[in-house]
């Protein structure tokens, strides 16, 4: 899985992620779960999936799986 703390934020134009949605989102795509990303970044999992729910919504996605494929590409397709 993984490291949060190893992942590399940049700003993509086009997505509208706050960095730490990316953060969280580019973690989960990748195969760590909420309670894992709860741990790295001292949040609660209620917290992390409500930061996955609001990038489900920005991104307009309905899958990790296109999470993972829009995060990839750095763009919604908008």
């Amino acid at each position: 899985s993984a490291k949060v703390s190893r992942i590399t934020v940049r700003s993509r134009i086009g997505h509208g992620l706050t960095r730490r949605e990316e953060t969280i989102a580019r973690a989960y795509a990748t195969g760590d779960s909420y309670k894992e990303i709860a741990r790295q970044l001292s949040l609660s999992p209620a917290t992390v999936r409500g930061y996955l729910r609001d990038c489900y919504l920005k991104l307009g996605v309905s899958n990790k799986a296109a999470l993972g494929g829009v995060l990839q590409r750095g763009t919604a397709g908008r």
